[in-house]
């Protein structure tokens, strides 16, 4: 688990920071930087490239792959003077906490996301409306999410499992928001960065996954039974390069899903 930081240590590790930032003292990380530090960063986060998760002596204990999400905590700083953000992600053993380089090469999205922590067994659906669509998992007591977008008291959420992350709609009474001290995330109604399209679109056979990346839960796939299968297009999206459509569709004598697919 990571490491509950005082206020003396947590400022001297802000002014460590700076000096770093400044170079006087020789960067642990020669990767190239992707966003700025702020000791205020909490939300979600997904990696550009695979990156290495240290322990608090700055053991490599894992790895997040490329185009994985990961939930950002707090930042921190670790004995040898390494400025990280602690952070939770998923792997086949469950879910692990550790720290990863403040400059490795991925996005956090802190100001239109941001943490949270389940305070009840949480029940996650694959849309809004719960009467229209399936269950996609659920969230323990305790657990960290990242939640991406608010919509008519739901949250849309983002959390580990064995098999990787998963995204979903929730009750927004079961899970208590984890704000930085600038309070400065804004919610929209869908996930960052997302363009809305709303509209129906017909797609050949095409895999669907739980987030906008190979790397998350499969959820299924469209276009199999047919030659194409029309689908509802809610939004799209751009990572690393790649361009993502967040969709919505049916399955025979079910409920419905809903997932990403590629679209470049």
């Amino acid at each position: 688990m990571c490491k509950n930081k005082n206020m003396v240590t947590r400022f001297f590790s802000f002014l460590m920071a700076l000096v770093m930032s400044f170079a006087l003292i020789p960067a642990i990380s020669a990767h190239a930087q992707e966003t700025n530090l702020s000791w205020d960063d909490r939300g979600w986060a997904i990696a550009l490239q695979r990156i290495a998760v240290y322990d608090w002596y700055f053991n490599v204990i894992g790895y997040i792959g490329a185009g994985e999400g990961f939930t950002v905590i707090e930042a921190d700083m670790l004995p040898n003077n390494a400025v990280v953000y602690c952070v939770d992600y998923s792997t086949s053993g469950g879910t692990k906490s550790g720290y990863v380089l403040w400059d490795a090469p991925y996005i956090i999205e802190s100001s239109t996301t941001c943490t949270g922590v389940a305070n009840a067994t949480t029940t996650v659906y694959y849309g809004k409306n719960i009467d229209q669509y399936q269950v996609v998992g659920s969230v323990g007591i305790g657990e960290y999410v990242s939640i991406l977008a608010e919509a008519a008291g739901k949250y849309c959420i983002e959390y580990n499992t064995n098999y990787g992350r998963k995204r979903g709609w929730c009750s927004k009474s079961t899970i208590t928001k984890k704000l930085a001290s600038n309070n400065q995330c804004t919610l929209g109604q869908l996930p960052c960065n997302a363009t809305f399209v709303n509209t129906n679109r017909t797609y050949s056979s095409r895999d669907v996954y739980a987030g906008p990346s190979t790397a998350y839960y499969k959820v299924g796939a469209i276009g199999i039974s047919s030659p194409a299968e029309s689908v509802y297009i809610t939004a799209e999206y751009t990572y690393n390069g790649q361009k993502w459509a967040y969709i919505s569709y049916s399955v025979p004598n079910q409920k419905d899903k809903s997932g990403y697919i590629r679209i470049d």
